[in-house]
């Protein structure tokens, strides 16, 4: 991979998720929940891609040294929109997921009252193997820490 075409890679894979997470955060806001599944092996493969451009630039960091210093602040203020999509996005998924979880728990709490069984206490946001949905587990725990090496 020559040094231009892998961070014009990067800059298009960046591109790229941050404008599958507006989507994805559009769909959330317009309660169009059930088109977001769709949108998650396209966002597993994109932030794959995104971690490798990632590994490949710090493992040759020259490439950043022979950026200009106009393209290092562009690349500096993509990255800042990337971190606050990145950011908005995990906020919203995580704000659904818990809405989720508090109409589950209420129905289960109704169920339960009408049977006349105990009401356990469940933790929300957590599904019944202790596990984060598949939603938010695409994008937590991503390691997006790049900022420093600009």
């Amino acid at each position: 991979m020559s040094e231009v075409r892998s961070l014009e890679g990067f800059v298009e894979v960046m591109s790229s998720l941050m404008a599958l997470m507006r989507h994805e955060i559009d769909l959330i806001k317009e309660r169009r929940i059930g088109e977001i599944g769709a949108l998650q092996s396209r966002k597993g493969r994109m932030t794959k891609a995104y971690e490798d451009h990632q590994r490949a630039i710090q493992k040759n960091p020259a490439l950043l040294d022979a950026l200009s210093e106009d393209e290092r602040s562009d690349l500096r203020a993509l990255y800042k929109r990337f971190r606050e999509t990145l950011s908005d996005n995990m906020v919203a998924i995580r704000a659904t997921q818990q809405a989720t979880d508090r109409v589950v728990k209420s129905i289960i709490t109704a169920v339960k009252h009408k049977r006349g069984l105990p009401d356990v206490e469940t933790k929300p946001g957590v599904g019944r193997h202790g596990r984060a949905s598949a939603a938010y587990a695409a994008t937590a725990g991503k390691s997006f820490a790049y900022d420093q090496a600009m």
